[in-house]
């Protein structure tokens, strides 16, 4: 079965609620300010328990597993405007994702990576995948200065 990019946008567009960017910002800032350090980890498990839901959804709604779920996620990500990413797989087992644009990195300023959701919802997308454990680390942060967020995927 070939992977048909339009209909990968349409459940993306169908399963999702359209929220302003500023909207996102403010809330994000604000449970930041409240919580402080040890908000990276909380957000990185939501993002990761998203991904792995995005994950069951595409594979069911569009049939879907393996490298076409992989083809799928870069889609929908993309299409759901959290950034422009590409992922950069090697033949080992620690591979880099980019995402330019970022809607956290490329709309802060922090002296630390801020796109901790986005790393767990890589996490959980990547490992309903491939089946196996995946972390995901910001390694380079458009927040701080970079010019687009890096982070370094490990495959377990």
């Amino acid at each position: 079965m070939q992977l048909d990019p339009q209909r990968v946008r349409e459940v993306v567009l169908n399963e999702s609620v359209l929220i302003d960017k500023q909207g996102i910002l403010g809330l994000y800032e604000a449970v930041r300010k409240m919580m402080g350090f040890g908000l990276g980890g909380l957000l990185y498990r939501a993002g990761k328990n998203a991904g792995h839901r995005s994950a069951d959804l595409l594979a069911q709604r569009l049939n879907v597993q393996g490298e076409e779920l992989l083809a799928a996620l870069t889609i929908a990500f993309n299409t759901a405007r959290w950034g422009q990413a590409e992922l950069q797989r090697t033949a080992g087992d620690t591979w880099t994702l980019v995402v330019r644009d970022s809607v956290l990195g490329a709309n802060m300023q922090s002296k630390k990576p801020v796109c901790h959701p986005i790393a767990g919802y890589w996490a959980g997308f990547l490992e309903r995948a491939l089946g196996r454990s995946v972390d995901v680390r910001e390694v380079a942060c458009m927040a701080t200065g970079a010019p687009a967020c890096r982070f370094e995927v490990r495959l377990k």
